[in-house]
Protein backbone atom coordinates (compact mmCIF):
# COMPACT_ATOMS: atom_id res chain seq x y z
CA UNK A 1 0.00 0.00 0.00
CA UNK A 2 1.68 3.33 -1.13
CA UNK A 3 2.00 6.31 1.81
CA UNK A 4 -1.17 8.34 0.21
CA UNK A 5 -3.38 5.26 1.19
CA UNK A 6 -2.32 5.43 4.79
CA UNK A 7 -4.33 8.28 5.53
CA UNK A 8 -8.17 8.53 4.97
CA UNK A 9 -10.11 11.65 4.21
CA UNK A 10 -7.27 13.17 5.52
CA UNK A 11 -7.30 12.28 9.45
CA UNK A 12 -8.05 8.74 10.12
CA UNK A 13 -4.73 6.69 10.04
CA UNK A 14 -5.00 3.18 8.53
CA UNK A 15 -2.97 0.78 11.34
CA UNK A 16 -3.60 -2.32 9.81
CA UNK A 17 -5.59 -4.09 6.61
CA UNK A 18 -8.51 -6.53 8.37
CA UNK A 19 -9.77 -8.17 5.24
CA UNK A 20 -10.76 -7.93 1.46
CA UNK A 21 -13.21 -9.11 -0.47
CA UNK A 22 -14.73 -8.66 -3.77
CA UNK A 23 -15.83 -5.98 -2.79
CA UNK A 24 -13.72 -3.61 -1.01
CA UNK A 25 -11.16 -3.72 1.56
CA UNK A 26 -11.73 -3.11 5.56
CA UNK A 27 -9.00 -0.88 7.86
CA UNK A 28 -8.26 -0.69 11.33
CA UNK A 29 -7.72 2.68 12.21
CA UNK A 30 -7.94 5.47 14.79
CA UNK A 31 -9.70 7.93 15.27
CA UNK A 32 -8.07 11.29 15.33
CA UNK A 33 -10.57 12.98 17.68
CA UNK A 34 -9.85 10.50 21.06
CA UNK A 35 -7.65 7.92 19.37
CA UNK A 36 -10.25 5.07 19.58
CA UNK A 37 -9.82 2.64 17.25
CA UNK A 38 -12.53 1.97 14.37
CA UNK A 39 -13.23 0.00 11.39
CA UNK A 40 -13.16 1.97 7.83
CA UNK A 41 -14.66 -0.01 5.44
CA UNK A 42 -13.40 1.24 1.66
CA UNK A 43 -15.91 -0.52 -0.98
CA UNK A 44 -15.93 -0.40 -4.89
CA UNK A 45 -18.12 1.94 -6.46
CA UNK A 46 -19.92 0.37 -9.23
CA UNK A 47 -22.17 1.88 -12.05
CA UNK A 48 -25.51 1.10 -10.25
CA UNK A 49 -23.47 1.95 -6.09
CA UNK A 50 -26.45 1.81 -4.67
CA UNK A 51 -25.37 -1.45 -3.09
CA UNK A 52 -22.68 0.01 -1.17
CA UNK A 53 -24.69 3.14 -0.34
CA UNK A 54 -27.33 1.14 0.87
CA UNK A 55 -25.11 -0.57 3.64
CA UNK A 56 -24.46 2.74 5.11
CA UNK A 57 -27.99 4.19 5.26
CA UNK A 58 -29.51 0.61 6.99
CA UNK A 59 -26.59 0.57 9.63
CA UNK A 60 -27.39 4.41 10.49
CA UNK A 61 -31.14 3.29 10.59
CA UNK A 62 -30.20 1.37 13.84
CA UNK A 63 -29.30 2.52 17.14
CA UNK A 64 -28.94 -0.54 19.38
CA UNK A 65 -25.93 -2.56 21.79
CA UNK A 66 -26.38 -5.51 19.64
CA UNK A 67 -25.63 -4.33 15.87
CA UNK A 68 -22.70 -2.59 14.69
CA UNK A 69 -22.99 0.97 14.64
CA UNK A 70 -22.21 3.07 11.38
CA UNK A 71 -20.66 6.30 12.54
CA UNK A 72 -20.72 8.12 8.71
CA UNK A 73 -20.41 7.40 5.34
CA UNK A 74 -18.67 9.34 2.47
CA UNK A 75 -17.60 9.11 -1.25
CA UNK A 76 -13.34 9.37 -2.26
CA UNK A 77 -14.40 10.37 -6.22
CA UNK A 78 -10.97 10.39 -6.77
CA UNK A 79 -10.67 6.56 -6.06
CA UNK A 80 -14.57 5.42 -6.62
CA UNK A 81 -15.02 4.41 -3.12
CA UNK A 82 -17.74 4.61 -0.86
CA UNK A 83 -16.31 4.72 2.73
CA UNK A 84 -17.63 3.42 5.79
CA UNK A 85 -17.00 4.44 9.47
CA UNK A 86 -17.89 2.08 11.64
CA UNK A 87 -17.90 0.46 15.48
CA UNK A 88 -14.59 -1.97 15.75
CA UNK A 89 -15.11 -5.91 17.24
CA UNK A 90 -12.14 -6.70 19.06
CA UNK A 91 -12.94 -10.17 19.19
CA UNK A 92 -13.59 -10.55 15.61
CA UNK A 93 -16.26 -12.65 14.37
CA UNK A 94 -18.39 -15.60 15.56
CA UNK A 95 -16.71 -18.35 12.99
CA UNK A 96 -13.27 -17.31 14.47
CA UNK A 97 -15.04 -17.29 18.17
CA UNK A 98 -16.24 -20.52 17.61
CA UNK A 99 -13.11 -22.16 16.82
CA UNK A 100 -11.30 -20.93 19.77
CA UNK A 101 -13.85 -21.68 22.24
CA UNK A 102 -15.64 -24.85 21.05
CA UNK A 103 -18.13 -26.09 23.55
CA UNK A 104 -19.75 -22.74 25.00
CA UNK A 105 -21.64 -23.74 28.17
CA UNK A 106 -25.23 -23.22 28.25
CA UNK A 107 -25.28 -20.24 30.01
CA UNK A 108 -22.76 -18.44 27.78
CA UNK A 109 -25.25 -19.61 24.77
CA UNK A 110 -28.40 -18.68 26.23
CA UNK A 111 -26.66 -14.94 26.70
CA UNK A 112 -25.63 -14.79 23.10
CA UNK A 113 -28.45 -16.22 21.30
CA UNK A 114 -30.66 -13.47 23.69
CA UNK A 115 -28.15 -10.54 22.72
CA UNK A 116 -28.44 -11.98 18.77
CA UNK A 117 -32.14 -11.83 18.87
CA UNK A 118 -32.78 -8.36 20.33
CA UNK A 119 -30.31 -7.09 17.92
CA UNK A 120 -32.65 -8.90 15.07
CA UNK A 121 -35.79 -7.68 16.49
CA UNK A 122 -34.62 -3.97 16.75
CA UNK A 123 -33.01 -4.51 13.09
CA UNK A 124 -36.85 -5.36 12.12
CA UNK A 125 -38.60 -2.87 13.92
CA UNK A 126 -36.31 -0.46 11.78
CA UNK A 127 -38.03 -1.88 8.35
CA UNK A 128 -35.07 -4.20 7.38
CA UNK A 129 -33.85 -7.61 6.23
CA UNK A 130 -30.80 -8.45 6.44
CA UNK A 131 -30.41 -10.91 4.04
CA UNK A 132 -27.42 -12.52 5.04
CA UNK A 133 -26.94 -13.91 8.79
CA UNK A 134 -24.29 -16.03 8.91
CA UNK A 135 -21.52 -16.69 11.70
CA UNK A 136 -19.31 -14.14 10.03
CA UNK A 137 -21.47 -11.27 10.05
CA UNK A 138 -22.02 -11.71 13.41
CA UNK A 139 -19.38 -9.81 15.67
CA UNK A 140 -17.56 -10.66 19.19
CA UNK A 141 -16.46 -7.76 21.27
CA UNK A 142 -14.44 -9.06 23.69
CA UNK A 143 -13.87 -5.99 25.94
CA UNK A 144 -17.53 -6.37 26.63
CA UNK A 145 -18.91 -9.85 25.85
CA UNK A 146 -21.42 -8.41 23.88
CA UNK A 147 -22.42 -10.06 20.74
CA UNK A 148 -23.69 -7.22 17.52
CA UNK A 149 -25.16 -7.97 13.77
CA UNK A 150 -23.14 -6.51 11.39
CA UNK A 151 -22.43 -6.17 7.23
CA UNK A 152 -25.71 -5.21 5.87
CA UNK A 153 -24.82 -4.96 2.50
CA UNK A 154 -26.87 -7.14 1.22
CA UNK A 155 -30.41 -5.86 3.34
CA UNK A 156 -33.00 -3.91 1.88
CA UNK A 157 -35.16 -1.49 3.26
CA UNK A 158 -38.58 -2.30 3.23
CA UNK A 159 -41.48 0.26 3.05
CA UNK A 160 -44.08 -1.60 5.31
CA UNK A 161 -43.34 -4.26 7.72
CA UNK A 162 -45.10 -7.03 6.14
CA UNK A 163 -43.90 -6.44 2.18
CA UNK A 164 -42.10 -9.48 1.09
CA UNK A 165 -39.06 -9.81 -1.25
CA UNK A 166 -38.36 -11.89 -4.19
CA UNK A 167 -34.75 -11.32 -4.63
CA UNK A 168 -32.24 -14.40 -3.97
CA UNK A 169 -29.45 -13.34 -1.97
CA UNK A 170 -27.26 -14.68 1.18
CA UNK A 171 -24.95 -17.77 1.66
CA UNK A 172 -26.19 -21.17 0.71
CA UNK A 173 -25.88 -22.98 3.97
CA UNK A 174 -27.77 -20.55 6.00
CA UNK A 175 -30.81 -20.13 3.15
CA UNK A 176 -34.55 -20.91 4.15
CA UNK A 177 -37.02 -22.92 2.29
CA UNK A 178 -38.66 -20.38 0.99
CA UNK A 179 -35.89 -18.82 -0.55
CA UNK A 180 -34.74 -22.17 -1.97
CA UNK A 181 -37.80 -22.23 -3.62
CA UNK A 182 -37.89 -19.29 -4.94
CA UNK A 183 -41.11 -18.00 -3.19
CA UNK A 184 -41.58 -14.81 -1.46
CA UNK A 185 -40.09 -14.10 2.08
CA UNK A 186 -40.51 -11.62 5.05
CA UNK A 187 -38.35 -11.20 8.15
CA UNK A 188 -38.79 -14.71 9.03
CA UNK A 189 -35.72 -15.49 6.54
CA UNK A 190 -33.44 -13.91 8.89
CA UNK A 191 -34.89 -16.33 11.98
CA UNK A 192 -34.42 -19.07 9.68
CA UNK A 193 -30.67 -18.04 8.99
CA UNK A 194 -29.79 -17.07 13.11
CA UNK A 195 -31.41 -20.61 13.75
CA UNK A 196 -28.75 -22.26 11.32
CA UNK A 197 -26.07 -19.82 13.66
CA UNK A 198 -27.16 -21.14 16.89
CA UNK A 199 -27.36 -25.00 15.85
CA UNK A 200 -23.99 -24.09 14.54
CA UNK A 201 -22.82 -22.78 17.78
CA UNK A 202 -24.25 -25.56 19.88
CA UNK A 203 -23.07 -28.49 17.52
CA UNK A 204 -20.00 -26.75 15.69
CA UNK A 205 -21.90 -28.52 12.40
CA UNK A 206 -24.97 -27.23 10.18
CA UNK A 207 -27.99 -28.67 10.38
CA UNK A 208 -28.33 -29.43 6.26
CA UNK A 209 -24.71 -30.46 4.93
CA UNK A 210 -25.21 -29.28 1.97
CA UNK A 211 -22.52 -28.44 -0.88
CA UNK A 212 -24.88 -26.75 -3.48
CA UNK A 213 -28.07 -24.62 -3.64
CA UNK A 214 -29.77 -27.94 -5.53
CA UNK A 215 -28.80 -30.07 -2.62
CA UNK A 216 -29.69 -27.93 0.06
CA UNK A 217 -33.39 -28.02 -1.46
CA UNK A 218 -33.59 -31.38 -1.52
CA UNK A 219 -32.59 -31.55 2.09
CA UNK A 220 -35.15 -28.94 3.01
CA UNK A 221 -38.00 -30.43 1.04
CA UNK A 222 -37.70 -34.17 2.58
CA UNK A 223 -35.56 -34.14 5.57
CA UNK A 224 -35.61 -32.49 9.07
CA UNK A 225 -32.71 -31.54 10.89
CA UNK A 226 -31.49 -33.38 13.92
CA UNK A 227 -32.33 -31.90 17.18
CA UNK A 228 -28.85 -30.08 18.23
CA UNK A 229 -29.28 -32.16 21.84
CA UNK A 230 -29.33 -35.58 19.85
CA UNK A 231 -25.80 -34.54 19.17
CA UNK A 232 -24.35 -33.27 22.47
CA UNK A 233 -26.29 -35.67 24.75
CA UNK A 234 -26.00 -34.06 28.25
CA UNK A 235 -24.55 -31.17 26.96
CA UNK A 236 -27.85 -29.10 26.88
CA UNK A 237 -31.20 -28.42 27.89
CA UNK A 238 -34.12 -29.82 25.60
CA UNK A 239 -35.75 -26.32 25.80
CA UNK A 240 -32.23 -24.63 24.49
CA UNK A 241 -32.42 -26.99 21.22
CA UNK A 242 -36.41 -27.06 21.47
CA UNK A 243 -35.95 -22.94 21.03
CA UNK A 244 -33.32 -23.48 17.87
CA UNK A 245 -36.15 -26.22 15.92
CA UNK A 246 -38.61 -23.60 16.28
CA UNK A 247 -36.34 -20.88 14.40
CA UNK A 248 -35.62 -23.75 11.86
CA UNK A 249 -39.46 -24.54 11.33
CA UNK A 250 -40.07 -24.88 7.09
CA UNK A 251 -43.20 -23.10 7.18
CA UNK A 252 -42.76 -19.69 7.35
CA UNK A 253 -46.04 -18.43 8.78
CA UNK A 254 -45.11 -20.93 11.84
CA UNK A 255 -41.65 -19.68 12.52
CA UNK A 256 -41.30 -17.49 15.38
CA UNK A 257 -40.32 -13.79 15.83
CA UNK A 258 -37.43 -12.89 17.84
CA UNK A 259 -39.84 -11.31 20.24
CA UNK A 260 -42.04 -14.33 20.65
CA UNK A 261 -38.25 -16.19 21.16
CA UNK A 262 -37.15 -13.76 23.83
CA UNK A 263 -40.73 -14.25 25.68
CA UNK A 264 -39.34 -18.02 26.15
CA UNK A 265 -38.91 -18.90 30.03
CA UNK A 266 -35.19 -19.69 29.20
CA UNK A 267 -34.17 -16.08 29.23
CA UNK A 268 -36.29 -14.81 31.99
CA UNK A 269 -32.75 -14.66 34.12
CA UNK A 270 -30.41 -13.74 31.68
CA UNK A 271 -33.32 -11.04 30.63
CA UNK A 272 -33.52 -9.64 34.73
CA UNK A 273 -29.05 -10.17 34.88
CA UNK A 274 -27.75 -8.38 31.62
CA UNK A 275 -24.79 -9.94 32.19
CA UNK A 276 -23.26 -8.54 29.17
CA UNK A 277 -23.72 -4.88 30.64
CA UNK A 278 -22.98 -2.74 33.68
CA UNK A 279 -24.35 -4.39 37.20
CA UNK A 280 -26.31 -1.44 38.26
CA UNK A 281 -28.63 -2.82 35.31
CA UNK A 282 -29.09 -5.92 37.22
CA UNK A 283 -33.17 -6.15 38.00
CA UNK A 284 -34.07 -3.09 35.25
CA UNK A 285 -36.61 -3.70 32.43
CA UNK A 286 -35.70 -3.58 28.42
CA UNK A 287 -38.17 -1.80 26.86
CA UNK A 288 -38.37 -0.61 23.15
CA UNK A 289 -40.24 2.34 21.83
CA UNK A 290 -43.42 0.68 20.22
CA UNK A 291 -44.85 3.35 18.61
CA UNK A 292 -44.00 3.67 14.67
CA UNK A 293 -44.75 7.33 14.37
CA UNK A 294 -43.89 8.55 17.55
CA UNK A 295 -40.43 9.80 19.43
CA UNK A 296 -39.87 10.21 22.47
CA UNK A 297 -37.98 12.98 24.59
CA UNK A 298 -35.54 12.14 27.18
CA UNK A 299 -35.09 15.52 30.22
CA UNK A 300 -32.88 15.67 32.84
CA UNK A 301 -36.02 15.73 35.62
CA UNK A 302 -39.22 14.43 35.35
CA UNK A 303 -40.51 18.07 34.15
CA UNK A 304 -41.65 18.85 30.70
CA UNK A 305 -39.84 22.47 31.44
CA UNK A 306 -36.53 20.40 31.79
CA UNK A 307 -33.91 20.32 29.67
CA UNK A 308 -33.99 17.42 26.72
CA UNK A 309 -31.26 15.34 26.67
CA UNK A 310 -32.19 13.17 23.87
CA UNK A 311 -34.58 11.50 21.68
CA UNK A 312 -35.62 8.04 21.19
CA UNK A 313 -37.20 6.67 17.94
CA UNK A 314 -39.60 3.51 17.29
CA UNK A 315 -37.61 0.24 17.63
CA UNK A 316 -35.25 1.96 19.92
CA UNK A 317 -34.13 0.30 23.04
CA UNK A 318 -34.05 1.67 26.43
CA UNK A 319 -33.31 0.33 30.05
CA UNK A 320 -35.18 1.83 33.04
CA UNK A 321 -35.57 1.30 36.51
CA UNK A 322 -38.42 -0.98 38.14
CA UNK A 323 -39.78 1.90 39.86
CA UNK A 324 -41.55 4.47 37.83
CA UNK A 325 -41.64 8.47 39.17
CA UNK A 326 -44.74 10.12 39.42
CA UNK A 327 -44.32 14.14 38.64
CA UNK A 328 -46.81 16.79 37.15
CA UNK A 329 -49.49 14.96 37.04
CA UNK A 330 -47.63 12.08 35.01
CA UNK A 331 -45.88 8.67 34.99
CA UNK A 332 -42.32 9.02 34.06
CA UNK A 333 -39.74 6.28 33.65
CA UNK A 334 -35.78 6.69 34.80
CA UNK A 335 -34.01 6.24 32.07
CA UNK A 336 -30.81 4.43 33.40
CA UNK A 337 -29.11 2.98 29.91
CA UNK A 338 -28.15 3.99 26.97
CA UNK A 339 -28.95 7.58 28.47
CA UNK A 340 -29.46 8.70 31.63
CA UNK A 341 -32.58 10.85 32.47
CA UNK A 342 -36.44 10.63 32.51
CA UNK A 343 -39.28 9.62 29.94
CA UNK A 344 -43.10 9.61 30.21
CA UNK A 345 -44.83 6.13 29.87
CA UNK A 346 -47.84 7.08 28.01
CA UNK A 347 -49.07 9.94 26.37
CA UNK A 348 -52.69 9.53 27.80
CA UNK A 349 -54.18 6.67 29.36
CA UNK A 350 -54.69 4.69 26.23
CA UNK A 351 -51.30 5.08 24.20
CA UNK A 352 -48.21 3.37 25.59
CA UNK A 353 -45.12 4.55 24.09
CA UNK A 354 -42.99 1.78 25.47
CA UNK A 355 -43.41 -2.27 25.36
CA UNK A 356 -41.04 -4.91 27.30
CA UNK A 357 -38.96 -6.18 24.52
CA UNK A 358 -39.96 -9.59 26.06
CA UNK A 359 -42.96 -8.90 25.38
CA UNK A 360 -44.15 -11.07 22.19
CA UNK A 361 -47.37 -8.73 21.71
CA UNK A 362 -47.53 -6.66 18.97
CA UNK A 363 -47.07 -3.02 20.35
CA UNK A 364 -49.31 -3.76 23.43
CA UNK A 365 -48.87 -1.81 26.73
CA UNK A 366 -46.40 -2.45 29.46
CA UNK A 367 -47.63 -5.19 31.85
CA UNK A 368 -48.33 -3.74 35.38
Amino acid sequence: MQQEAHIFDGQYRAIKLLGSGAFGDAFLVEDPKDGSLVVLKCLKMARDNSRVLDEARNMMLTSNDHVLRCYRAWIEPASNRCCILMEYCDGGDLEKHLELAFPFSESQLVSMFAQLLMGLDHVHLKHLIHRDIKLQNLMFQRSTGMMKIGDFGLSKALQFTDEASRTRLGTPLYLSPEIVSGLEYTRKTDVWSMGVVFYRLMTKTVPFPATCVNELYEYLVKKRAVHPCRLREGYYSESLGDMVMKMLTKSRTKRPTPRELLSLPLFNAVLCSWPWHSPRLKGTSCLFVCRPHSSVNVRSQPSLSAERIGIFEYGDQVFVASERVSAQGRTWHRVLYPLEGYCIVATDEDLHLFQRVDDPARCSSIPQ
